[in-house]
């Protein structure tokens, strides 16, 4: 029973550096999955999603131009302090005029980390890893007006026989009028991890955004985003900005900042990045920076996907 103790001690430890040290767990669920996301801060809400609307915003996908989309993406996150890494796939497919289908994998590797037991002796080394997979459906409400429901299954592994799992669902709303858009969603509603020392609760949050579409010339535009939101259960405070520059929606320019709650262990960073599109083919990255002390530094994301 000690051995477990100071396994999930030292798991809980090693994940506080990555925004889950707040009483709860499955942290790796705030963090965003794909590069366009990430060069933008991380203000997805109000955005008409790509194949990463299932983490993002589901309900926006019943407005895509696109009949579907599939992508997957790895990020290394937090690479010169904990070499954290995540590879996530995802994608949607329309079903007539009015709905949608979207589904999500995403894999959170942490740095590998000793077990020491009670005596102070080496028991052998273990990677935290941390999982999700779900689906989720979208229905157009109106014209105007969009509502989808994710059911997420998340699993985490600290070693032996530490592991636990969580159900969860997600509420999203989405509303486009012209070239403004507005977004709601309530995420991480569900159970919690237990590892045998009792319940953890998942990072449960709601989440406000609004977008703006200017076009600066026959071949150019700007998208202006913002959001703002909580973790439920810690009143922790999250919100951001983000411009994206698009040349003959080929070519794409991104720039974005996001602020946490840092006393609770959410950070904040600035982003950039930039994205081509050609064929229905999107490649995209994204590289975020910090304060000079800033974990974050030098985390990056790179995105693959596929239109049609």
């Amino acid at each position: 029973m000690k051995r477990r103790y100071n396994l999930l001690a030292a798991f809980i430890l090693l994940i506080a550096f990555t925004i889950n040290s707040y009483g709860q767990s499955a942290g790796f669920t705030l963090i965003s999955t794909d590069a366009r996301t990430f060069g933008l801060g991380g203000n997805s809400t109000a955005l008409v999603s790509n194949a990463f609307g299932f983490y993002n915003n589901s309900a926006s996908l019943v407005f895509s131009a696109d009949k579907g989309s599939l992508a997957a993406s790895y990020s290394s996150w937090m690479p010169q302090t904990m070499d954290n890494s995540m590879i996530a796939g995802s994608g949607f497919f329309k079903i007539g005029e009015k709905s949608a289908i979207s589904f999500g994998y995403n894999n959170f590797v942490y740095q590998e980390v000793e077990i020491i037991d009670q005596f102070g002796s080496g028991r052998g080394m273990f990677t935290p890893k941390e999982s999700l997979f779900g689906a989720g459906f979208s229905y157009m409400l109106s014209n105007n007006f969009s509502a989808s429901a994710n059911l997420k299954f998340i699993s985490s592994d600290i070693g032996g026989n530490d592991a636990a799992s969580a159900f969860a669902a997600d509420l999203n709303l989405f509303y486009q009028k012209e070239s403004l858009n507005l977004g709601f969603s309530l995420s991480n509603i569900g159970s919690s991890l237990d590892y045998g020392n009792g319940p953890y609760s998942l990072p449960s949050n709601a989440k406000f955004g609004a977008s703006y579409i200017k076009n600066v010339s026959d071949n150019s535009s700007l998208l202006f985003t913002g959001q703002a939101g909580m973790v439920l259960k810690e009143s922790a405070l999250m919100a951001g900005a983000g411009l994206e520059y698009a040349f003959k929606q080929i070519l794409f320019l991104r720039i974005g900042a996001h602020y946490g709650d840092e006393e609770k262990s959410i950070p904040s960073y600035l982003s950039v990045g930039t994205g081509l599109k050609i064929y229905g083919i999107n490649l995209d990255f994204a590289y975020l920076t910090g304060k000079s002390d800033s974990p974050l530094g030098n985390s990056f994301c790179i995105s693959m996907g596929y239109n049609f």
